[in-house]
């Protein structure tokens, strides 16, 4: 079918691009691996890039097909630079393959192979949106000829936004301090009492909510503090602010106005719209400084729709988008995944706004909890050592309770949790 082809193993020896890496794509894979972009194995690489190499110095060398050998799987592909697919030789499926250099992500997915155009020492050009895909680090137990990877799936979660955020319910003289209106009449600090001095503050001041100066000289706004941080707002703006799902806490330090309650579902309610969460175990796979374990893939699928009144455009429309992210899957990574999973059925993980990378308005765009979107490298990528310190912080901020309260919400409240 493909005429005379060229092996691999026995391409001249040409010095490698350093930082040229290939990756295959699967779609609809038998196996269960999700779609999405996939590191070749180390050697395999090197062995690829080295014939890429020969071949574009070679007349026709790009017109060529290649073998590439997987001898621990008894199977052989033709690599095809000038369509820029691997061909099982075989069954003859055919998979997209891509170069990219200097760190490069690969090009979105999922898009249709064809016949691109190569532009020499860089990544070869196929026209995409972009997209989120799978940045991997092979594992240090692959062998030399590459190992299988096999995807379990096993969590499948859906979050239905109420159309009204609930009121918070709290007992206004527990946790409301009402103010007296300031003196009129200075006096000399030394001669007030504490009382006095808090309420001096009152004309300095403005409320954090609607911006506006706390006292205006009249007494038609009255002005409150909350009692376990001492943060003064406008009575109005603070019961507005529970009844639009500030989950039940501080608007300036997110502390809980209610000292008793914590972060139960009652309070840690955030405005994300419709979504679902579906977490697979990939074996075979493993994050930039965590090569001994496997990897934790946490698919979002957040649909367009119409705003909630609890958003920033009500009843306009506002456009979805699919990220995915990872976790090491150890017992850190693990309780992780749990307060994050907490987190998403209390609507937390994201918000309808403007996306600060593409200045996109009334666009789902991630809230205050960091994922980590690629498994090497990069801000948001892996090593960082202080990834999980950070996320629980932010957990912690948002009241979510420690794992083991998780799952045990989880368990009683979500049919998707396993």
């Amino acid at each position: 079918m493909f005429g005379a082809f060229s092996t691999i193993s026995g391409a001249a020896r040409v010095p490698t691009a350093p930082s040229a890496q290939w990756y295959y794509h699967t779609q609809n894979d038998p196996m269960g691996m999700p779609d999405g972009w996939y590191r070749y194995d180390s050697a395999i690489n090197t062995t690829v890039e080295q014939t890429f190499q020969q071949a574009i110095v070679t007349r026709n060398g790009l017109q060529q097909k290649y073998l590439l050998p997987f001898a621990s799987s008894g199977y052989q592909y033709e690599i095809d630079f000038q369509r820029m697919v691997q061909r099982n030789s075989r069954s003859g499926k055919e998979r997209p393959i891509c170069r990219t250099t200097n760190g490069q992500f690969p090009p979105a997915v999922p898009f249709t192979p064809a016949a691109p155009t190569l532009t020499l020492g860089a990544a070869s050009t196929i026209a995409a949106p972009v997209s989120t895909m799978l940045g991997s680090s092979s594992r240090s137990r692959r062998n030399r000829n590459g190992t299988r990877v096999s995807t379990h799936y096993s969590c499948n979660l859906s979050y239905n936004a109420p159309e009204n955020l609930h009121s918070v319910e709290v007992d206004e003289s527990k946790v409301f301090q009402l103010m007296a209106p300031p003196q009129t009449k200075r006096r000399s600090k030394r001669h007030m009492s504490e009382e006095e001095k808090r309420s001096t503050e009152l004309q300095e001041d403005d409320c954090a909510i609607c911006l506006d100066a706390l006292w205006d000289g009249t007494n038609t706004k009255q002005i409150v503090a909350i009692k376990t941080c001492s943060h003064l707002f406008h009575y109005d703006c603070i019961k507005e602010a529970l009844i639009k799902g500030c989950g039940g806490k501080c608007p300036l330090c997110s502390k809980a106005i209610d000292e008793h309650d914590c972060g139960t579902a009652k309070t840690s309610r955030g405005k994300c719209p419709s979504a679902t969460m579906k977490v697979a175990t990939m074996h075979g796979i493993s994050c930039r400084g965590y090569e001994n374990v496997d990897l934790l893939q946490i698919s979002y699928n957040i649909p367009s729709g119409t705003q909630k009144k609890y958003h920033p455009a009500p009843y306009l429309p506002f456009s979805g988008d699919s990220r995915t992210a990872y976790i090491p899957n150890n017992m850190e990574g693990r309780d992780l995944l749990s307060r994050i999973q907490y987190a998403f059925m209390h609507g937390l993980c994201f918000m309808v706004g403007t996306s600060l990378t593409t200045g996109n308005q009334n666009t789902v765009t991630w809230a205050s909890i960091h994922h980590k979107t690629s498994c090497y490298g990069g801000t948001y990528g892996y090593p960082d050592p202080t990834y999980f310190q950070r996320a629980n912080s932010e957990l912690n901020a948002l009241g979510v309770p420690d794992p083991a309260g998780c799952r045990a919400w989880l368990f009683s409240n979500s049919p998707g949790y396993i």
